[in-house]
């Protein structure tokens, strides 16, 4: 996941790997939660407005 950029040989230390892998989970947990509260918002407006889509009647 880390790449090399400059050739200078230079290998990433432990903490950077971490760290790496810590945003990866992170970045993925702060984008479900993202979209998981902007549908909720979203459901909330549209819904009173058509309710009639909640039920297949």
């Amino acid at each position: 996941m880390l790449f090399q950029v400059g050739g200078q040989g230079t290998r990433p230390t432990f903490f950077k790997m971490v760290a790496a892998q810590q945003l990866t989970a992170t970045l993925r947990a702060a984008l479900t939660y993202s979209i998981s509260i902007s549908l909720f918002l979203h459901i909330q407006i549209y819904i009173p407005i058509y309710p009639h889509l909640l039920f297949c009647v």
